[in-house]
């Protein structure tokens, strides 16, 4: 049986790339759940934490500039925000403290589009 042999920034990577979740745990020889072990111990299980690590990763990315993959799995609005995030706060170095007010900043920003929804059915 073949051991998980990627790095976190690895990982990041291959999705900046395009390649799923599945995809990657194909490679890996691992099943989704042995993938799923992995993402959690790098706070990046929810598909909004790491949405946020990918972009963060390919905005401080030392190398060439990295292609981001064609459909955005966030909407425009959430991106923005978690965009937002990095650029307001660069001295943050903790990743657990990030990636916690990265996940404030996208439940209010979802919060708010919600609220945007609700009033336009009500009117």
């Amino acid at each position: 049986m073949a051991r998980f042999s990627l790095s976190k920034e690895e990982y990041l990577l291959k999705r900046i790339s395009g390649q799923s979740r599945k995809n990657i745990a194909q490679e890996q020889d691992i099943g989704l759940p042995g993938l799923d072990h992995w993402l959690k111990k790098w706070g990046i299980k929810d598909p909004l934490l790491e949405e946020v690590a990918m972009e963060e990763y390919a905005t401080t990315f030392p190398g060439p500039a990295l292609p981001m993959k064609q459909e955005p799995m966030l909407t425009p609005d959430i991106q923005a925000a978690a965009k937002n995030l990095f650029e307001a706060a660069p001295s943050v170095s903790d990743e657990a403290s990030s990636a916690e007010a990265a996940a404030r900043l996208i439940q209010q920003e979802v919060e708010r589009s919600q609220q945007k929804d609700a009033e336009i059915d009500r009117l």
